[in-house]
């Protein structure tokens, strides 16, 4: 079995160093060569990116919105050509000198600095459209204003977890803009995120809302959301009178009410019944002659979920208080 294994093995190697296979490999290079050429012979219109620089900005400018990187242009040529540009020698970026006026910004036409790009290219290329049509800047003279940040968005988490705690850092940014634009401002807005389905805390990075003529620093904050599981807990609140003259004082059946919800397992400990709230005001008992009240939860701690009265309805008397000699 092993002496038919090898013998195979060694017609397989005579077949591949066969003579006409070798010519057959040497004619099919020799085919995609010439097809290759034929196809790079052939002329097509290809897309390429070129660099845009501003120079001469003063020191005292700040420019709130910056050109483009980049502007597109459509290129036709013959496909050796074409490829000489994407692999060969990079765009020479377009310069742009800076110029001002009175609006705060500067508006120019692409097709004005075509120029620049032309120099660059082969006397057989055709230059046959470019994108954008306009390029604009807007810049200040230094006016800004410190805002708090605010953030756009929703997050969810998974069931039996909740959000124990989300902030920004930082809380204030400044922002650069020209007055009118200032004067509309109260707050400087995150671009908006939705994150969902969290269990675990997170940390990420959020870019502060685009506008244009407006420029932040720093242009992102940092968002932490908290996450903690849910566990049920059970408190007993007092239920107390409210605006009840000195001489007279409420009794209720039962004194407590049960209050059930779900809270944070950090903050398990220090949630208790004082975070709660059971009023019954004096007012509005004057009418009431059945003798039994409705129960109205006032106050809920932030921080917990799901929060079930568990009584509620009680029975009540109003006792006369005797005066002290």
């Amino acid at each position: 079995m092993a002496k038919r294994f090898i013998q195979i093995l060694k017609n397989c190697y005579s077949f591949v160093w066969d003579r006409q296979f070798l010519t057959f490999l040497g004619f099919l290079a020799l085919s995609a060569a010439f097809w290759l050429f034929q196809s790079l012979n052939e002329t097509y219109e290809e897309s390429f990116s070129v660099p845009i620089e501003l120079q001469g900005v003063p020191k005292e400018i700040v420019i709130t919105t910056e050109l483009p990187k980049s502007i597109t242009v459509n290129l036709r040529d013959k496909g050796f050509n074409l490829l000489s540009y994407k692999y060969g020698q990079e765009f020479n970026p377009i310069v742009i000198e800076y110029t001002a006026n009175n609006r705060g910004y500067v508006r120019l036409f692409t097709r004005d600095y075509i120029d620049q790009i032309s120099s660059q290219l082969l006397s057989t290329t055709q230059l046959v459209g470019f994108q954008p049509d306009t390029l604009e800047y807007f810049y200040n003279f230094g006016h800004s204003k410190i805002l708090p940040v605010k953030f756009t968005g929703s997050y969810t988490t998974e069931a039996d977890f909740l959000v124990s705690h989300m902030e920004l850092e930082p809380q204030n940014i400044t922002v650069y803009a020209q007055k009118n634009i200032l004067d509309t401002m109260q707050y400087a807005y995150t671009e908006p995120i939705y994150i969902g389905s969290l269990r675990d805390s997170l940390r990420t990075d959020v870019p502060m809302l685009k506008m244009r003529g407006v420029k932040y620093i720093p242009n992102k904050v940092s968002l932490r959301i908290q996450v903690d599981r849910m566990v049920e807990k059970t408190v007993d609140v007092p239920i107390r009178g409210v605006n009840f003259p000195a001489s007279k004082a409420l009794r209720t059946f039962p004194a407590k009410a049960q209050i059930k919800f779900l809270v944070g397992m950090k903050d398990y400990r220090r949630i208790t019944e004082n975070d709660f709230a059971l009023p019954i005001h004096y007012e509005d008992l004057l009418e009431n002659n059945t003798g039994f009240v409705t129960l109205q939860l006032n106050t809920i701690p932030e921080g917990v979920q799901n929060v079930r009265l568990m009584t509620n309805r009680v029975e009540y008397i109003i006792e006369e208080v005797a005066e002290n000699d």
